[in-house]
C-alpha cells in the first residue's frame, strides 16, 4: 500500500494534485493547515481515500487535532504538531506517539521535511505542500518504509 503524506498546503492545491497523479497512492494523509484544500483534491480524485487532521490554521475545521488508526497492522499517530510545540523539539509528540502504540508518527507545522527511525517508530514530517514537499510511505508485509519527495 502506498500512502502520500502532505502538510501545510496553505491553499497550494496543485502540488498535491501533481504528486497524486505521479504516485497513484492508495491513501492520502493531510496533516493540517488548510484542510479545506482536501475538498479540491477529492473533487479531482473522487475515489481517493483521504484522512486529515486540523492544524493551527484550520480554526473552524471539523477534523480532529490527532488521529490514531491502523492500516495493514501498522498503527499510525497523525497530528499537525502545534499542540506538541514541535518547533521547540520533538519530545512531547514522540511521547504521545509512544503512548498511542504507534509505529508511524506523522506531523507537520514546521515546514521542514524530516524522516527518521527512532526505536522502531518511523517519524515523518513531509514539509510544506505549498513548497512542493511531500512524503511517501510504503506498507508491505507488516513493515513500513518512507521517503521524502519534492516536485522541484
Amino acid at each position: 500500500m502506498k500512502i502520500l503524506v502532505f502538510s501545510d498546503s496553505h491553499g497550494a492545491v496543485q502540488p498535491m494534485l501533481d504528486a497524486i497523479q505521479e504516485n497513484a497512492p492508495d491513501l492520502v494523509l493531510h496533516l493540517g493547515d488548510y484542510t479545506s484544500d482536501c475538498a479540491e483534491v477529492l473533487c479531482a480524485f473522487p475515489r481517493l481515500a483521504l484522512k486529515s487532521v486540523r492544524g493551527n490554521g484550520d480554526m473552524f475545521a471539523k477534523e480532529p487535532e490527532n488521529a490514531v488508526f491502523e492500516i495493514e497492522g501498522v498503527r499510525f499517530f497523525i497530528t499537525h504538531g502545534h499542540r506538541y510545540r514541535v518547533k521547540m523539539g520533538l519530545d512531547a509528540v514522540l511521547n504521545a506517539a509512544h503512548f498511542s502504540g504507534a509505529r508511524v508518527l506523522a506531523f507537520g507545522h514546521t515546514h521542514r521535511p524530516l524522516l527518521l527511525d527512532t526505536d522502531g517508530l518511523l517519524v515523518v514530517n513531509p514539509g510544506s505542500a505549498a513548497h512542493k514537499k511531500y512524503a511517501v510511505l510504503d506498507l508491505e508485509h507488516g513493515g513500513v518504509t518512507g521517503r521524502l519527495c519534492s516536485l522541484d
